[in-house]
């Protein structure tokens, strides 16, 4: 699944803190929002639920882009009962 994330930093904050904050929150192996093990088989993910777990990374002062797939969802992605999503070369970006 594709995934594009632009976050603005908080000004108190260096955007390369908070970029490694937001990657480690959302794709750690054993921790990460976003990877299977933790988003779990035929889970849906919704824009909300991204946007949550952005804001919630210590130094992101606002979501400027989201986009899953290729951006015709508008709700989130859903996923088949028997698969699960797999996020490939992500594309994440904080900007100050």
């Amino acid at each position: 699944v594709d995934l594009t994330l632009t976050v603005k930093a908080d000004q108190r904050f260096r955007p390369e803190d908070v970029d490694a904050r937001l990657r480690r929150a959302l794709f750690d192996e054993t921790t990460g929002k976003l990877i299977p093990r933790v988003l779990g088989i035929g889970r849906n993910l919704f824009r909300s639920e991204l946007v949550h777990w952005a804001m919630s990374v210590r130094g992101v002062d606002a979501v400027e882009t989201l986009i899953l797939g290729d951006g015709s969802e508008l709700a989130g992605i859903i996923c088949p009962h028997d698969h699960y999503l797999r996020f490939v070369n992500p594309t994440v970006e904080v900007i100050a």
